[in-house]
């Protein structure tokens, strides 16, 4: 409705973004978070309480909180675990520092409580929305203009769904020099050992499912010589190197 798609870049600009959004648009958007809260609620009520699904939820994946706060975890994981770890509280960014919202936290460090962290993130982002649909300042949507100074270092970090992620750039002449991005399923992904200790092989899958991982973030692969047992971690980019060299 207002961009498009959940992964379209179509709508953000460097400087701003690309199309206003009217009246027409905000009501229109208001009328889709009343439905879409009100179905999911419903559903929610029904899913939670269903004996299948507390049996498999409650109790497992256990991630207690002194570990999660060792390991520097973010987003839902540690969420999760007791620990109210949010960019958008601790350092404010955009329009966060005008709007207010609760951050879920549940206390169980189990599957489950991962489980409500998200459904409650739900709710808030919905309500979040509502908040910033209302405050929408009038005027430009976008600078004139934009010349970047080359040989600049930029250092940016947000609140995606799965936690914090980290972004570094060094500007180059008309284009950047270098990109560097921490995803949340990188800082996440040494607590899996954690939560898989001591459970049933049939709730391994759905306890490292409960971290939402994203395999295409961490950018490494493990590289096992079958000859020799030789373990050997290669960052994805050199691999592709490699098949360009081959080919060509």
């Amino acid at each position: 409705l207002l961009t498009g798609s959940r992964k379209t870049y179509g709508i953000n600009i460097v400087g701003g973004v690309r199309r206003d959004i009217d009246e027409d648009k905000i009501r229109k958007s208001l009328e889709v978070l009343k439905n879409v809260e009100k179905e999911f609620k419903t559903f929610i009520d029904i899913a939670v309480s269903v004996p299948q699904v507390k049996a498999r939820l409650k109790g497992t994946g256990i991630l207690p909180k002194s570990e999660a706060h060792a390991l520097s975890l973010v987003g839902p994981t540690v969420r999760g675990s007791g620990i109210p770890r949010d960019i958008r509280k601790d350092y404010p960014y955009a329009a966060y520092r005008y709007i207010h919202f609760d951050v879920a936290v549940q206390d169980e460090c189990d599957n489950m409580a991962r489980a409500l962290v998200r459904i409650d993130e739900i709710f808030e982002s919905i309500d979040i929305l509502r908040q910033l649909l209302d405050k929408l300042p009038k005027g430009a949507i976008a600078v004139e203009s934009w010349d970047p100074e080359p040989h600049r270092i930029g250092i940016g970090s947000v609140e995606a769904p799965r936690g914090e992620v980290i972004h570094m750039v060094i500007t180059g002449i008309y284009s950047p020099y270098r990109w560097r991005v921490r995803a949340p399923t990188y800082q996440n992904l040494p607590a899996v050992p954690i939560m898989l200790r001591e459970i049933e092989l049939a709730d391994a899958p759905i306890t490292i499912a409960s971290i939402d991982p994203c395999f295409s973030c961490t950018d490494r692969a493990l590289i096992i010589n079958i000859k020799t047992g030789k373990i050997e971690g290669v960052p994805l980019y050199v691999l592709s190197r490699k098949k360009l060299e081959a080919v060509r």
